[in-house]
């Protein structure tokens, strides 16, 4: 399996991440995708560091991080330097910034994103379905909604949109009703699975990519299918969404 969003640059686990990679392919994950919060010269060096683990790396500027005037600038000019990098984690917050102006800063950054493979972040009220507007008129993305905590009718609109859903952690507490019943409902082809790394963790705090495991043993309990038919699934969906060999099988990981 491939953890689809997890934060191995966070300071939490970044001093860990031999063993913590370690664990990740003894449990059975072949790679991951490590998203940054913000475009600074240390995560970029951290984001190339994975990129040598074969580990897939991810840049753009999380709505609840400070940026500076040229945050755009920066960011095009590291993905321009790295193309087989992704965007994220970008996306709409609102539970502690006003709704205004995250919308056009998203959508410079999907302008960024052509051609590559997205991680969205969408919380807060009203969020989802701002974010939607802007990725709605966003061109030739590919897409994934992470830590995704809408309703089916807002699942629908988003799969029709053609993007990606992910679960994490969440799906395992017993206060999950409301993501089970998505869960439950998208197409097998359209479901990622992710940590989000340390955070929102299925076990203990703080999380790591080798929890991938209990959340799908959780999913596959939901759709009722056995545990190595979703972990197959899955997998394959990862590599569709990344649609690159950053994702090999035989991932050494870190040294």
């Amino acid at each position: 399996m491939i953890d689809c969003n997890c934060h191995l640059v966070f300071d939490s686990l970044w001093a860990n991440r031999v063993s913590i990679w370690q664990r990740a392919r003894a449990a059975g994950l072949s790679s991951a995708v490590v998203s940054a919060e913000q475009v600074t010269h240390q995560r970029i060096q951290q984001l190339q560091d994975c990129e040598q683990a074969e580990v897939c790396p991810a840049s753009g500027w999380h709505p609840l991080f400070p940026r500076p005037a040229d945050a755009i600038a920066q960011l095009a000019q590291v993905l321009n330097q790295h193309p087989r990098w992704g965007v994220g984690e970008i996306g709409i917050d609102t539970r502690k910034l006003p709704r205004d102006g995250q919308a056009d800063f998203l959508s410079e950054q999907l302008s960024l994103a052509q051609n590559r493979w997205t991680v969205l972040h969408a919380a807060g009220p009203g969020a989802l379905d701002t974010a939607f507007g802007v990725a709605r008129g966003s061109g030739n993305v590919r897409g994934m909604v992470h830590a995704f905590a809408g309703s089916i009718q807002q699942a629908k609109r988003w799969l029709d949109l053609g993007w990606y859903l992910s679960i994490g952690g969440p799906i395992t507490w017993p206060q999950s009703r409301r993501l089970a019943k998505w869960v439950a409902y998208v197409p097998i082809d359209r479901l990622l699975l992710e940590t989000d790394a340390p955070d929102l963790s299925a076990t203990k705090q703080p999380g790591e990519p080798a929890d991938l495991v209990q959340i799908a043993g959780k999913v596959a309990e939901l759709r009722g299918i056995e545990l190595a038919e979703l972990q197959q699934q899955v997998t394959q969906n990862a590599y569709q969404w990344l649609d690159t060999d950053c994702a090999p099988v035989t991932a050494q990981g870190f040294k």
